[in-house]
């Protein structure tokens, strides 16, 4: 099936026709973790194959469990949804997907299910009819401009535009912090001489940044150098060293330390250990 031909409505369309007809199967979070591909592969432009990040999906879908989300991930591989081109080797590689898009004829199991639904809606709607016309036409005034306000207040709500996420090649979204994970693993390697690729921040550590950034007036070199600061202390065996986490940490409670042991070269701010020359 050409991928012109696959949009988010079709693959919408099959899956609850599929659901409704297979409900002992189906839990809420397949169907939540199927939306969240058929969005990111939107926006990959419909991209035959594409990259899907494990963390980035949970987080993105509430699931917390990495054993909920690997189980319902391989459910919807076996269901015939999803096709796994390449699963990922380790926490830093993205499993490899692939919509399968089912062209056959939709199914009207559900469809009649709502015309029944909609004949039940509408037999209530006649009865709060003949109900409502024996209200003071006064009454109906009153409730007529808060109704108007409500439909306002929804449409306005509705015509907000969703925030784009940018995607990098690698399928990960692109990281507003990246510059700060690219100045620790450069000054990384360059004090120990092990290289480290690091581009995961917890909630909490992006909040320290925040706060630390801001009492430094968003000057990036200064950060810089408190990286330096740290990475020069007497810390002992290069196992351990520091990371960048602890940095961050008590929103930066010694960063104005680790800059000065960087512009004046005191390595003695810790109990003296083993020296890294």
């Amino acid at each position: 099936m050409d991928n012109s031909e696959k949009n988010s409505y079709s693959l919408n369309r099959t899956w609850w026709d599929w659901s409704f007809d297979n409900q002992s199967k189906v839990k809420p979070q397949h169907g939540i973790l199927y939306m969240w591909a058929i969005e990111q592969n939107n926006r990959c432009g419909w991209a035959d194959e594409f990259g899907f990040p494990s963390e980035h999906a949970m987080k993105c879908t509430g699931i917390r469990a990495w054993k909920t989300y690997s189980n319902t991930l391989n459910d919807l591989v076996d269901w015939g949804f999803i096709e796994m081109r390449e699963r990922s080797k380790n926490q830093h590689t993205a499993n490899i997907i692939h919509l399968v898009h089912n062209s056959q004829e939709p199914s009207k199991t559900l469809d009649v299910s709502r015309l029944n639904e909609m004949d039940i809606a509408e037999s209530a709607l006649v009865s709060n009819a003949k109900a409502t016309t024996k209200a003071s036409s006064k009454q109906l005034l009153k409730r007529l401009p808060k109704q108007v306000e409500y439909i306002k207040q929804v449409n306005k709500e509705t015509s907000k535009k969703v925030k784009e996420v940018s995607m990098g090649d690698n399928g990960y979204p692109i990281n507003p912090n990246q510059w700060v994970f690219d100045a620790w693993d450069k000054h990384y390697l360059k004090f120990t001489g092990k290289r480290i690729k690091t581009h995961m921040l917890s909630t909490t550590d992006k909040d320290n940044l925040k706060v630390i950034m801001k009492e430094l007036n968003n000057n990036k070199r200064l950060l810089e150098s408190a990286m330096v600061g740290l990475l020069v202390q007497e810390l002992g065996e290069l196992s351990d060293f520091k990371n960048l986490k602890h940095l961050l940490k008590d929103e930066g409670v010694n960063i104005q330390k680790y800059i000065d042991a960087q512009e004046t070269g005191n390595r003695n701010l810790y109990t003296p250990k083993k020296k890294i020359e």
